[in-house]
C-alpha cells in the first residue's frame, strides 16, 4: 500500500516539475515538494506524502491543464478538480494512518474495494489485546489529519506566506473530526444500536475509551446506553466545534477558498500577530481524539527578531492527559545547514510521566534541493504520530523547491 502510494506521487511530482525564476532580489516564494521515508508502520512519511500530492495535482492543473482549457470553463473544473483530489489526499492518508497504527500492534487494515466517495477498508486485530491498541487504530486517521494542518501552520507562521490551496487544505483537515462526526457518520449516542453495531472513528475511538476507563460494558442490564458513555460522546464531539473555531487560523483558511488560485497559486502573506517586528504573538487551538480520550491543545507561537519559538499546551479526558511541547523551527541556521529542535513532556495515565526530543536538520546542496534529516527519541506514552512505546525515530527524505 505504502510503496504504491510514493509511486504515485513521484509521478505526479516528475509530471509537474518547472525550471525556477529568477526573482528581483525580493521575497523567495517558493512551492515546495517533499517526501521522507523510515520504517514502514510510522505515520509521518503518510502526512508529508500526503500534502505534497495534494500540492502536485494543484500544480498540474494550474500550471498545465487549465491553460489549455476554453475561456470560462475553468471557473468550473478548478473547483471540481481542487475538491476532488483533496478529497482524495485526504481520506487516502488518513487510511494509510489506520493501516500505520495497526502494524504497530499487530494488527492488519487493508483496502477491500476502492468505493467513492469513500474506500472500503477492513480491520484485523489480535484477539485479547490491550485496550488502548483499539483505541490506537481507530484514530490513526485523525492523527494523519492533524499532522498535515499542523505542518501547514507552522509553515506559515514560520515563512510567513503560503498558498491558498494551503490553507484550504488545513482547513479540511481541521474540520475533519466534527465533519465525521455530525455529518459523515451522525450517531445518537442515547440508541444501543450505535455501540452494539459501531459505525464510524469518532464512535469507536469513544468506546474503545470508555470500555478501558470505566471496565464495563456500553448498554446496560436495562437494554440503555450508560449515561457515563453517553456524556462522555457528547462531551467530546460537541467541544470540538467551537474548541476549533477559536483559532484565527480556522478564519483565515477560509478566506482563502476565494484566493484566485491562477495568481501565484492564491499567495496568502503574513499570518495575524499581535506585536511589532521585533516581538508578535498568536494563537492556535486544536482538538485531537486519542488512546486517552479527547485532547485540547492550545499552541502559542512568538516570533522573536524573525524567528518562530512555538509553546504549545495539552490538557484531555477522561484519562488524566496533560502536557507541553516547544518547537524552535530554525534552533541554528548557517550558510546551506538549518537545524530545528522538538522537545515534548507529558503526564498521562496509564503510561505516566514521559518526554520526547526530536531534531529536524536539512542542507541545501542545491537551489532548488535539499536532503532532510529527523532523528529523535520518546519514552513511553502517547503523543500524536509518534509509536506508543519507548522507541527512536529516524526519518530521512528531501525537498524540492520552485517558484
Amino acid at each position: 500500500m505504502k510503496n504504491a502510494f510514493y509511486l504515485w506521487i513521484l509521478i505526479v511530482v516528475m509530471t509537474s516539475f518547472t525550471v525556477p525564476a529568477q526573482n528581483d532580489g525580493s521575497t523567495e516564494y517558493v512551492r515546495h515538494y517533499q517526501l521522507v521515508f523510515g520504517p514502514v508502520d510510522e505515520l509521518e512519511p503518510f502526512s508529508v506524502a500526503g500534502l505534497t500530492l495534494n500540492k502536485a495535482l494543484s500544480d498540474v492543473y494550474y500550471r498545465g491543464i487549465s491553460k489549455r482549457l476554453p475561456s470560462g470553463v475553468d471557473k468550473w473544473t478548478g473547483p471540481i478538480w481542487s475538491i476532488f483530489w483533496t478529497f482524495c489526499t485526504t481520506m487516502y492518508p488518513h487510511d494509510g494512518g489506520h493501516w500505520a497504527r495497526a502494524e504497530q500492534v499487530g494488527g492488519k487494515f487493508s483496502l477491500t474495494s476502492f468505493g467513492f466517495p469513500f474506500p472500503v477498508m477492513k480491520m484485523d486485530l489480535p484477539e485479547n489485546g490491550p485496550q488502548k491498541n483499539e483505541t490506537l487504530t481507530s484514530i490513526g486517521g485523525f492523527e494523519i489529519n492533524f499532522m498535515m494542518r499542523r505542518r501547514i501552520h507552522m509553515d506559515f507562521y514560520e515563512r510567513q506566506y503560503v498558498f491558498a490551496d494551503q490553507l484550504i487544505n488545513a482547513f479540511i483537515q481541521d474540520v475533519f473530526y466534527p465533519f465525521y462526526a455530525f455529518v459523515l457518520v451522525y450517531a445518537d449516542p442515547t440508541n444501543p444500536d450505535v455501540w452494539t453495531d459501531t459505525r464510524g472513528d469518532p464512535v469507536e475511538a469513544a468506546l474503545s475509551v470508555y470500555k478501558g476507563f470505566t471496565g464495563r460494558e456500553p448498554v446496560m442490564d436495562n437494554g440503555k446506553v450508560d449515561p457515563d458513555l453517553i456524556q462522555q460522546y457528547r462531551e467530546a464531539t460537541i467541544i470540538s466545534l467551537p474548541w476549533t473555531m477559536l483559532n484565527p487560523m480556522f478564519f483565515r483558511s477560509l478566506k482563502a477558498f476565494s484566493a484566485k488560485m491562477s495568481d501565484r497559486y492564491g499567495l496568502m502573506e503574513t499570518p495575524w500577530m499581535l506585536g511589532d517586528t521585533r516581538f508578535s504573538w498568536s494563537w492556535g487551538t486544536h482538538y485531537h481524539s486519542s488512546p486517552l480520550g479527547y485532547e485540547l491543545y492550545l499552541t502559542n507561537y512568538f516570533r522573536i527578531y524573525d524567528k518562530l519559538y512555538t509553546l504549545s499546551l495539552k490538557a484531555g479526558r477522561p484519562y488524566k492527559n496533560l502536557g507541553m511541547n516547544v518547537t524552535i523551527p530554525k534552533i541554528f541556521e548557517k550558510n546551506r545547514f538549518q537545524m530545528g529542535c522538538t522537545v515534548d513532556a507529558w503526564s498521562q495515565d496509564i503510561f505516566g510521566n514521559g518526554g520526547n526530543i526530536e531534531i529536524d536538520a536539512r542542507y541545501r546542496f542545491h537551489r532548488n534541493f535539499d536532503v532532510v534529516l529527523k532523528t529523535g527519541y520518546k519514552s513511553e506514552g502517547y503523543l500524536i504520530g509518534r509509536r506508543v512505546d519507548e522507541a527512536p525515530l529516524f526519518l530521512a527524505g528531501g525537498s524540492f523547491y520552485f517558484e
